[in-house]
């Protein structure tokens, strides 16, 4: 083990090693220091540099642009600071760049764009800023590209989805927003994927389900909505799917049952509802998976409601029920409140023919009501019924009216049937029947 820097530079300075010198690992080592600007001298001879896991500090050098014959640099996991020097698109035989772990700062530089043979990028837990460069969905060689951990923000560059050989892929932790990119369906040997931590919105793309060699799925702690896609069933090779912290809804489809290398599934915190899928690898999972949702029900060992006929019935089918009841009650209600104004009007008499032609009535603001009832005034005050007070009040043409001061927190169909029969009860103290009018108190 290496307790000086100065003996790797002194290494450096020797005209003996150069032209030889192949490979240098010095990997978890307490050399501390920085690198020297004589690394230089091995341009013509070095291949392969490993530095990683010492205490390295300080800037890259930009003699490292002279290691012309360079396949791997590896600087991870130490105290490097500064940015990364213009000089390293000289490395046009570079294959894998490691550069994670550091505190390096700075735009990710396009001078990355040129090295067409790079298969690993890795700048990962550093202090990049910045978008990610668009030139790098030109890097048809980049087999692994990881960039987590960051200060990254905008969002992905389209360009991207052009490298069809993306294997892993990792841009968690980072700023990056806008719908989550249905591009991602055209990374179809992708095996990792890691877009959590971040601020990506919208609905979950279906094309992902087209991703059949995917063994890692994560795109927990974002904002996205929507529904879990139908398609997720043909990820066939999934081990780990973590959708939680987002703002998902609807169910969670059954057909997921049929993952059967599924170990991992979390979907916890979202806004889902239904019967949890209790066959296939549902059968191991827990209450972790499932907690903080909002009508979810099944087995017990998933920490929820059991469900039932009428449960399934109100968490899967309520906003189509909701929304075919609320036009049927609000013609229905229409309907009968008409018919009692009628045979209030008309006393027993069944209403005829022309007495269901449409009525026009005058249309009357708060303010002229206000006024016509001297502001609600005691004086004006009939009497009370169920739900509120009832006053009679003069129009500014004379019409007197009979005016139903309600609580809309009370507002239901019972409600304005019950008012209906109140105020046809109330003519007598006016004399006749006048127009009835509602006013709903906000």
């Amino acid at each position: 083990m290496l307790r000086k820097l100065i003996d790797f530079e002194h290494l450096f300075a020797h005209n003996h090693i150069q032209g030889k010198l192949r490979v240098l690992s010095l990997d978890d080592n307490l050399l501390n220091g920085t690198i020297p600007a004589s690394i230089g001298n091995l341009s013509t001879s070095l291949e392969k540099l490993y530095v990683s896991g010492n205490g390295i500090m300080g800037t890259i050098p930009h003699e490292v642009g002279n290691l012309s014959s360079l396949f791997v640099l590896s600087l991870s996991v130490n105290d490097l600071t500064g940015s990364i020097p213009t000089t390293i698109a000289r490395l046009q035989k570079l294959q894998g760049l490691f550069l994670g772990d550091n505190y390096i700062q700075g735009s990710i530089p396009t001078e990355f764009c040129p090295l067409l043979k790079l298969n690993q990028l890795s700048l990962g837990r550093n202090q990049f800023f910045g978008p990610v460069p668009a030139c790098l969905g030109n890097v048809s060689s980049l087999r692994y590209l990881y960039l987590g951990g960051n200060k990254l923000s905008s969002s992905i560059p389209e360009s991207l989805w052009k490298l069809k050989d993306l294997l892993e892929f990792d841009v968690s932790s980072n700023s990056l927003s806008g719908d989550l990119p249905s591009g991602l369906g055209s990374l179809t040997v992708a095996l990792i994927i890691n877009l959590s931590v971040n601020q990506f919105s919208g609905n979950i793309s279906p094309t992902i389900g087209g991703l059949q060699n995917l063994v890692e799925l994560s795109l927990a702690h974002n904002t996205l909505q929507g529904y879990i896609p139908e398609t997720f069933k043909s990820l066939i090779s999934l081990v780990t799917l973590d959708l939680s912290h987002n703002n998902l809804s609807g169910v969670i489809p059954k057909s997921l049952e049929a993952l059967s290398q599924l170990r991992y599934f979390n979907i916890s915190f979202n806004k889902l509802s239904g019967e949890i899928p209790s066959g296939g690898p549902f059968e191991n999972f827990t209450s972790q998976s499932f907690a903080s949702n909002e009508a979810l029900c099944g087995l017990t060992q998933f920490g929820v409601p059991q469900c039932n006929a009428a449960y399934w019935s109100r968490t899967t089918k309520t906003v189509v029920i909701i929304s075919v009841l609320s036009a049927i009650s609000l013609t229905i209600l229409v309907m009968v409140v008409f018919f009692v104004l009628i045979r209030c009007r008309k006393g027993k008499k069944l209403p005829t023919k022309k007495d269901m032609q449409p009525l026009v009535h005058q249309r009357i603001t708060y303010h002229e009501m206000f006024e016509a009832t001297n502001g609600f005034a005691e004086s004006n005050l009939i009497g009370s019924g169920s739900f509120g007070s009832v006053y009679k009040g003069v129009l500014s043409g004379g019409m007197v009216v009979a005016i139903k001061n309600m609580d809309r927190e009370v507002w239901s169909q019972q409600v304005v049937m019950s008012t209906a029969m109140e105020l046809c009860s109330w003519k007598h103290l006016l004399g006749r029947s006048p127009p009835m009018k509602f006013l709903v108190e906000g």
